[in-house]
């Protein structure tokens, strides 16, 4: 329990889980928070590519790993063990090209998805209860969406 200000990771960046949801592989499109049960990534290595790490880990089924009693976890040497092929640099850099520009689109498309849903919770309520008329709910919905 906390509270922050500033970001822990300042970019992109994937996170897998460890307690809750051990080996759950997600992405972060933006600056994040990791919180002490998760594992964040960090490229060090041959390959500093994060969207080749984050579907190469997506791939390993890290969820398989996890284990403990009470609270399922995912241990760090657990998932350490796994291996991974590494590409010619050559190749990943041709998949990064192909596959951040996918990526950066799904990220537009879903902050506009929330933002839309959002607009949508707020006038729907008040169109049926007639508090509001459809033009002024038009006019909201073209404020918002400029």
């Amino acid at each position: 329990m906390g509270w922050h200000d500033t970001a822990l990771v300042a970019d992109p960046g994937i996170v897998v889980g460890r307690k809750g949801n051990p080996g759950i592989v997600t992405w972060s499109p933006n600056e994040f928070f990791p919180i002490d049960t998760t594992f964040y990534v960090v490229a060090i290595g041959p390959i500093r590519s994060l969207h080749f790490l984050f579907h190469a880990l997506r791939n390993h089924d890290l969820a398989s790993l996890g284990a403990d009693s009470a609270v399922p976890g995912l241990n760090r040497n657990m998932a350490y063990m796994s291996q991974q092929i590494v590409p010619h640099p050559a190749l990943v850099t041709a998949f990064d090209s192909f596959v951040k520009p996918l990526c950066d689109r799904i990220y537009l498309c879903e902050r506009q998805n929330r933002r839309l849903a959002g607009l949508r919770d707020t006038l729907l309520p008040k169109l049926l209860s007639g508090e509001i008329e459809l033009p002024a709910a038009e006019a909201v919905a073209e404020e918002v969406g400029s």
